[in-house]
């Protein structure tokens, strides 16, 4: 029998955990009935978050409204939440990624199947790699497979009908995880390309902030659907010299085409676009794409390559502060093709 772990209490953590939870329920004879959530050490209104979640089966701040299924158990103690466990789901931010997969390190028995929920560029060695790398590095035993698509958080929570791609190259854990995510609302496509399916979750959101930072210049249709072709041109052509990866069919999946659709129509990437300006403010929360165009820029520029991507340029420069949105559409909307 499958003992299930979730890292990560934000949103999608919590969402995704509720899932599980939800799914489990009728298929006890392969999973434990009780899925166990790890949330950092938080106080929101005078109750830690795990505290609150195993009394009132409620996560405040990062889902809010939401009423969590009975079989969760929530701990901020990382070697109580994953020391029996042989599946192991972390949804945390690329930043942490590395730190806390190391604490789990220790702790962990051997897990058979570990899933990465997190999108964007994890740095190492002066360089970066994907999300199921890092995991592999800290659990090299385990067949580790990353989930990804048009998947917000608060809609998956209130079930409203999504889908999304699961990717491994380990057909055992492909199915185990199909049969433990899949249910009457969110369909699950497998893939087996698990770095084709990390880049575009990640490069996705370097074009939506391009794309909302054009948006707040009063940008024509015209115009925003030159840089919209630029950014996904600039998507495929990194794969290409990146990746080894010349198929572009898996743009037509999920975690290409739906999720930089939904990241467009509604996600925090395009918000950060449209407030470049606003986002330097004091007090003003991180979003995971500000790391990912970093990350990719500095990236690009070890591998003097930042004249072949300028899209993904003026991104960077707009982000840190060095452009404004006026000047990033002048650089990218050329007539010029890429």
């Amino acid at each position: 029998m499958h003992k299930v772990a979730v890292v990560g209490g934000g949103s999608w953590g919590t969402a995704f955990a509720a899932l599980v939870a939800e799914n489990i329920r009728e298929k006890t004879s392969v999973f434990d009935k009780q899925i166990v959530l790890w949330a950092k050490a938080e106080v929101v209104d005078g109750e830690e978050i795990a505290h609150g979640i195993n009394t009132g089966k409620r996560n405040k701040k990062y889902l809010p409204g939401v009423q969590l299924p009975e079989n969760i158990h929530c701990t901020s103690s990382l070697q109580k939440a994953i020391k029996d466990a042989d599946i192991l789901i972390f949804a945390v931010p690329t930043k942490y990624l590395g730190q806390i997969c190391a604490d789990a390190a220790q702790y962990a028995t051997n897990p058979a199947v570990a899933l990465s929920l997190s999108k964007g560029f994890v740095p190492h060695d002066k360089t970066f790699c994907f999300p199921s790398e890092t995991i592999k590095r800290y659990f090299p035993e385990a067949a580790v497979s990353a989930l990804s698509g048009p998947n917000i958080a608060l809609e998956i929570a209130h079930r409203f009908p999504a889908e999304t791609t699961l990717a491994s190259a380990d057909d055992h854990a492909l199915g185990l995880l199909s049969s433990l995510i899949q249910n009457s609302f969110l369909s699950v496509k497998p893939h087996k390309n698990i770095t084709a399916v990390e880049a575009y979750g990640a490069l996705k959101n370097i074009v939506a902030v391009g794309l909302g930072a054009a948006s707040s210049t009063g940008c024509p249709s015209n115009t925003l659907a030159v840089i919209l072709r630029k950014g996904i041109t600039e998507m495929v052509l990194f794969l290409d010299l990146f990746c080894g990866i010349k198929d572009t069919s898996v743009f037509l999946e999920p975690c290409g085409i739906g999720d930089l659709f939904v990241t467009l129509l509604a996600g925090r990437s395009m918000e950060l676009g449209r407030n470049i300006a606003k986002k330097k403010e004091a007090g003003a929360p991180e979003i995971q794409a500000e790391h990912t165009a970093a990350d990719l820029h500095a990236f690009l520029a070890a591998k003097n390559k930042t004249d072949r991507f300028p899209f993904f340029t003026a991104v960077y420069n707009a982000v840190s502060g060095k452009t404004d949105p006026e000047s990033f559409v002048s650089l990218v909307a050329t007539p010029n093709p890429l």
